[in-house]
């Protein structure tokens, strides 16, 4: 499992050494992952001692106008620059405190991460900074263009992302 993930840390204005420990520890408990560090400003230069880690720069992007745009370009990132077969989206802010000891997903079609959900509200959240894909479920998100779907940002900003995002599962004519 340790061999089969890629991590993308999606990074704005975020601290220098904040991101550098993420990225430490990550290799540290996963040395064979592969780790993609996404900027979301072209001005932003990172360099990092390894040099297995890859460092991307986009256009600003990770504002409410934008919806989903944010998520679609990581799991294109993912498809494009891992053969790996899950995906974890980091946020700069996660602490990495050992290796994931819970089995990921064997269903090739899964989205997989922790959600709260609050009894006064009707959308689930995903809680801390990480969620999960396998490669066929980012293949069928960026196929499907749901995310840059102007319907969406919406429910996006909304809070509704797991359950937008989870409803591709459910009815994937539905995303067009």
């Amino acid at each position: 499992m340790k061999n089969d993930i890629c991590f993308i840390v999606n990074v704005y204005d975020e601290d220098t050494a904040q991101i550098e420990g993420l990225v430490a520890s990550l290799r540290n408990e996963y040395p064979l992952a592969d780790i993609i560090v996404a900027i979301d400003t072209m001005e932003r230069k990172l360099s990092f001692l390894d040099t297995s880690i890859k460092v991307r720069n986009f256009p600003h992007i990770k504002t409410p106008e934008f919806g989903g745009e944010w998520t679609h370009r990581y799991l294109t990132l993912f498809l494009r620059e891992s053969n790996k077969k899950y995906l974890i989206k980091l946020d700069p802010d996660t602490a990495i405190i050992g290796a994931i000891e819970t089995p990921l997903p064997s269903d090739e079609s899964a989205i997989f991460c922790r959600v709260l959900k609050l009894a006064l509200h009707p959308y689930n959240f995903i809680c801390g900074g990480a969620l999960g894909f396998t490669r066929k479920m980012a293949a069928k998100i960026v196929s499907s263009a749901f995310m840059m779907n102007s319907r969406w940002k919406n429910n996006l900003r909304c809070g509704n992302y797991h359950d937008t995002m989870l409803s591709i599962v459910a009815n994937e004519n539905s995303v067009s």
